[in-house]
């Protein structure tokens, strides 16, 4: 077991183990519906962990993301590049991922699990599962193993309550994707690609 997925619940564990990088709802989510009526299983998070969200910097970070994305992407650093610490280097390189993909505009919104602080990035687990119950894609990437482990060790439940409604996809972490070479970021793109794909003709 790498250590990465130490924390991490056993079906997660065996999930990473075994090279597993797509998990798709049981029910997926069809289009026409109010909004994105994912992230239902998460509406047992505490009520308290709303309030997270009125907290600074969530409600900018709300304001950052479009109106009913049907796609999250994550990252450990994406606290910072909400934050005015980014860097140049990621933001060029999501602008090339999202051109590749041709995704509709507003179809992918960013949402951090983390803030910057005085020490550097704190980990912000219970306010990113509050901002993606009120967001509600149909589907999540997470960039970095890093990333996801620390994302879903936080509770107990978070993995399983995520995935039943929300297509989750394990992305490689975004600092290695800036060194892919062109063979890598087209197997990855294509990856990517058949997971969308493959999302979309679940609605």
């Amino acid at each position: 077991m790498d250590d990465l997925s130490f924390g991490l619940s056993e079906p997660a564990r065996i999930l990473r183990a075994t090279g597993v990088r797509h998990l798709f709802p049981v029910n997926p989510s069809t289009p026409g519906d109010n909004a994105n009526p994912g992230v239902s299983a998460l509406a047992s998070q505490p009520v308290d962990c709303a309030s997270l969200l009125l907290e600074d910097p969530w409600p900018g970070f709300l304001a950052k993301v479009p109106p009913n994305p049907r796609s999250l992407w994550t990252y450990w650093d994406l606290g910072a590049d909400f934050s005015g610490a980014s860097d140049p280097r990621r933001a060029n390189m999501l602008r090339r991922l999202l051109g590749a993909l041709e995704l509709p505009k507003g179809f992918v919104g960013f949402w951090p699990c983390t803030v910057l602080e005085q020490s550097g990035l704190g980990g912000r687990p219970q306010a990113f599962l509050a901002g993606l119950h009120r967001i509600r894609p149909v589907s999540l990437v997470v960039f970095g193993p890093d990333c996801f482990a620390r994302l879903f060790a936080s509770t107990p439940t978070a993995l399983a309550d995520v995935s039943r409604e929300v297509a989750l996809y394990d992305a490689p972490d975004i600092m290695a994707v800036l060194d892919f070479d062109d063979g890598q970021m087209d197997m990855f793109l294509r990856d990517l690609s058949n997971f969308y794909a493959s999302l979309l003709s679940r609605a």
